[in-house]
């Protein structure tokens, strides 16, 4: 039987690659388990049809609006509704046109609808992967919206329930989401854990630049790096806070923030009045993935206070890692062997900590390569992509019996 899978993901090709992550689009064939895999991003302003290759391509599904950024997030708004049933129209085309045979949403809500609504029309199965606790990224965040959307709590919950009930597997990328996935509506024996994987090979391969030289970092300086959204929800003025703190007693450092987000001109305006930080801190805007994980790699301390993938790919980098003691982080860091674990919000002890890694370089060299050695284990590619064949072969498998998925 023909293996053909539909990716329906919030996002948009081109920040993907300023963000030097579009390469990873093309690891969802799992080195060639499908033989077509196509990815669907219905939330951009302006549709595009982009083929990577004879395997995968992207359709972009857009607004396409004219006038300004103001107008457009207005019309935005107003026209959901009839942008959802365009979406579900094209959709359930591509699927006719491509045969596919499974579909996987990367989040529970709108992009989840959608594949509910397609795979009843179109009888296929459909799968939800589990990226965070939304629920305590929207406690971050300060926000209740999807996509730019503002919704009631009770309304964000009631589609997260339906999406998951009703899915034929619901696919958390760690442990510590499944739980959180139970909670929120999904069958218990239907959840199986997909964790992420990195390509260590593609790394290391990667760009070999000296961070110091390409920043214009002073050679006796040490590196603190931040690599992610400069939002709430990753703690970006807690990392303010730890760097006055080190200040006070240290001065041959500098903090260097690595992407972009809502907090960004804001943080720029505190740096740029105050003395101190202005000296200790500078924000690179988004860097490409290889640049990130050379960054990574040259610093003292990886600071990923709240953390994803980029937890993943701190460790992988070898540095020593610092995280709050929140989320899923445990699985990662083992306290004083693979990195520290921090009280959430305990700004003091973070600074002791860099301070304390600053003085032992010994330490913090075995650290970083215990982390190493850990994700190395837990989220090879290779390793990863075995789970997950197995999983899809199963639910291919399952799709000849498809009244059991409706």
């Amino acid at each position: 039987m023909a293996r053909r899978i539909l990716f329906i993901v919030p996002a948009d090709y081109d920040s993907l690659k300023k963000k030097g992550v579009a390469d990873m689009i093309l690891e969802r064939d799992e080195n060639g388990f499908f033989e077509k895999v196509i990815t669907v991003h219905p939330f951009v302003k302006k549709s595009k049809v982009i083929r990577l290759n004879n395997i995968h391509t992207i359709y972009e599904i857009g607004y396409d609006l004219p006038g300004s950024n103001f107008l457009t997030k207005i019309l935005t708004r107003l026209l959901l509704p009839a942008h959802t049933l365009k979406l579900l129209f094209i959709i359930r085309r591509i699927i006719k046109t491509e045969q596919i045979n499974i579909i996987r949403s990367t989040d529970p809500f709108f992009c989840g609808v959608l594949a509910l609504i397609t795979s009843r029309v179109s009888r296929i199965p459909y799968c939800i992967s589990i990226h965070a606790d939304y629920s305590k990224r929207y406690e971050l965040a300060g926000i209740k919206n999807i996509h730019g959307i503002s919704l009631p709590p009770k309304l964000i919950y009631f589609i997260t329930k339906l999406v998951l009930s009703k899915a034929s597997l619901v696919m958390p990328i760690r442990e510590s989401l499944v739980s959180w996935a139970v909670n929120s509506g999904a069958d218990e024996k239907k959840v199986f854990t997909i964790p992420h994987g990195i390509d260590f090979l593609a790394l290391e391969k990667g760009n070999d630049i000296d961070i110091f030289d390409a920043f214009k970092i002073p050679k006796n300086k040490k590196i603190i790096s931040f690599v992610g959204r400069l939002s709430k929800e990753n703690y970006v003025y807690d990392i303010i806070e730890v760097v006055k703190k080190v200040s006070r007693k240290r001065n041959n450092f500098v903090l260097l923030m690595a992407g972009d987000g809502a907090e960004k001109e804001n943080l720029k305006n505190i740096i740029k009045n105050d003395r101190i930080l202005c000296n200790n801190i500078k924000i690179l805007d988004f860097q490409p993935r290889d640049i990130c994980y050379r960054l990574r790699k040259a610093s003292a301390v990886s600071l990923c206070l709240m953390g994803g993938f980029s937890l993943i790919e701190a460790c992988a980098a070898a540095s020593p890692v610092i995280s709050y003691d929140v989320e899923w982080h445990y699985e990662l860091i083992k306290d004083g062997v693979t990195g520290f674990l921090i009280s959430e919000g305990n700004i003091e002890k973070v600074a002791e900590k860099i301070i304390f890694l600053f003085n032992n370089p010994e330490i913090a060299r075995d650290v970083g390569k215990a982390a190493y050695q850990l994700v190395y284990e837990k989220h090879s590619i290779a390793q990863t992509s075995l789970v997950k064949k197995k999983i899809y072969s199963e639910l291919l498998h399952k799709e000849v019996s498809y009244g059991q998925f409706v």
